[in-house]
Formats: C-alpha cells, sequence, structure tokens
C-alpha cells in the first residue's frame, strides 16, 4: 500500500509541477513544499507501520497490535485524503490534452482502489476485526481488499506510463 501512495504522490506532484508550469503560479496553491512533507508524512507512516508490526509478535507467538501501528494508519488516511484533494485540484487545473492528463486519470482511477486498501488495513490494526488481520485473518478478505487492489493500482500505473508521450516528465537539460 505504501508503494501506491508513493506512486500517486509522485505522480501527482510530476502533473501538479506541470500544471505549475503552464499556469500562473498564484493559480496553484500547492508547491513542492506541500508534496515532500506529504512524501515525509507517508514515509513515517511507512517506519510506524513496519516498527509496531515488527514488534506485535511476543515471544509466545501471539500477535497484538502495538499503538505504533495504529498511528501509522493514521497517517496514511492523513495522507491519502491529502491526495484526493490535491488530484482533484490538479485534475481543475490541468489543460486539455498532453501526457499529464493520462498519468492524473491513473491517479484518480486507483484512489478507490488505494481506499478499499486501506479500510482493510485500518480495519485490521485501528477496529480490531479479525478478519481483516493479515496474520490470522481471512485468506479472501486478505486477497480480494489487500492484494488485488494492489494489483489494479499497479496495472494502472503502468498502463499510464505506456501511454505517456516519450520525454514527458523529464527534466529539461
Amino acid at each position: 500500500m505504501v508503494r501506491q501512495l508513493r506512486r500517486c504522490g509522485r505522480a501527482v506532484t510530476e502533473t501538479y509541477d506541470s500544471v505549475d508550469s503552464i499556469k500562473d503560479s498564484k493559480a496553484t496553491p500547492f508547491r513542492s513544499i506541500h508534496f515532500r512533507l506529504l512524501q515525509t508524512l507517508i514515509i513515517v507512516g511507512l517506519i510506524l507501520s513496519i516498527v509496531g508490526g515488527t514488534s506485535s509478535f511476543s515471544s509466545d507467538g501471539t500477535y497484538t497490535v502495538k499503538p505504533i501501528s495504529k498511528v501509522g494508519i493514521i497517517l496514511y488516511i492523513i495522507s491519502y485524503a491529502a491526495e484526493v484533494l490535491i488530484a482533484g485540484h490538479a485534475f481543475r487545473l490541468l489543460p486539455k490534452g498532453g501526457g499529464e492528463k493520462g498519468l492524473l486519470f491513473a491517479v484518480i482511477a486507483a484512489l478507490p482502489f488505494l481506499l478499499v486498501r486501506l479500510i482493510y488495513s485500518a480495519l485490521g490494526v485501528i477496529g480490531g476485526v479479525r478478519t481483516f488481520n493479515s496474520f490470522s485473518g481471512s485468506v479472501a478478505a486478505f486477497a480480494i481488499m489487500a492484494v488485488l487492489t494492489e494489483i489494479v493500482v499497479i496495472v494502472f500505473f503502468l498502463a499510464a506510463g505506456w501511454r505517456m508521450p516519450v520525454g514527458v516528465g523529464q527534466p529539461a537539460f
């Protein structure tokens, strides 16, 4: 899930940078510092989730969710909400045509699937619902709500990358 959120973040950042270069700089309320803060939020959520997940197993093999994992999921939820707001704003500003439009469509199409994955994680970690526990929960729920959604998101970004014209998003030298 973290990889997909980071991919969305990078894709929206590139699209927004394109909008920023096309439109007047006062028309866009977001700057690169906002995207760096969002990426930092996602990375901190990743670190907290890893630390919380690895320390959740006791010596007798029982699994208990640590509060640090809950904080990580909350950071993911906050960053997801920010991604939705930024993608919506970028969609309104992006001019017609151009390769960036396809990338932004991939981000917007991926958002519902990321939401399903985020709900799965939140129910398992914050809600304590046993069905959504990654270690002892339902295999069907994990396969559909976690694995399948991540595959769909990856396919969206691969398709957007294949459709993007050569040179779009490349730094000018």
